[in-house]
């Protein structure tokens, strides 16, 4: 096998396995079983678990994020090797989340993947999960809750939802005042419902080009 065609193959696999992820993470439970070969198996001895087929594989990766109240994982390649149509590799992984029940865990962990070359592209034939540490301490972060008065914007530049916020400056008796005190610029003080005069900095017309400053 070429030089090339060996680093085709190699890319084609890491895609496959960021595919993998990327549907355990966002629940695509359809997309999973679509991955694996027709007779492929998902093996979890930790908990003496293991499903074959791509129904059993999807019904197993189902159930176990129904276990959990939210699930993080972090996947790290490993060594690919490819022979012929048949491939093997080793991932390296540190998951960690809270459970329905109450209960959490962290993992360090590998999995041993098995592949095989179809006409559909690369597929999974085996996935293995080794647990390597387990910690059952209590999480105790939580998913970040945005305060209401934050935009999820940046403080930079100019968006859509700054600019709707000074169109609507008559019905808001600070309009885009509070907005500057917060940066401590007081240029903007209202002297009529509409901003007379585009003395606000946000209001002034945009420059035409690169050439020409804002004034």
């Amino acid at each position: 096998m070429s030089n090339i065609q060996t680093t085709i193959d190699r890319v084609d696999i890491e895609a496959l396995r960021g595919d993998l992820t990327d549907a355990v993470m966002t629940r695509d439970y359809d997309r999973i079983p679509s991955l694996f070969t027709p007779d492929g198996a998902m093996r979890w001895p930790h908990i003496d678990k293991e499903f074959v087929g791509r129904d059993e594989i999807r019904a197993g990766i189902e159930w176990g994020q129904g276990l959990c109240g939210f699930f993080i994982q972090h996947i790290h390649p490993g060594n690919i090797q490819i022979d012929g149509d048949s491939a093997t590799d080793r991932a390296y992984i540190q998951e960690f989340g809270r459970m329905r029940d109450g209960s959490s865990r962290l993992n360090y962990a590998l999995y041993h993947d098995h592949y095989q070359r179809t006409p559909d592209g690369w597929r999974f034939t085996e996935r293995t999960y080794e647990v390597k540490y387990l910690d059952r301490t209590p999480l105790t972060g939580s998913p970040p809750q945005p305060h209401p008065s934050h935009s999820p914007y940046p403080a930079t530049g100019f968006n859509e939802q700054h600019g709707t916020e000074h169109e609507r400056a008559e019905a808001s008796p600070e309009g885009c005042t509070d907005h500057r005190r917060e940066q401590g610029d007081r240029s903007c003080e209202r002297r009529t419902p509409r901003h007379a005069g585009h003395d606000c900095p946000d209001r002034r017309p945009r420059p035409t080009s690169h050439h020409e400053p804002l004034t």
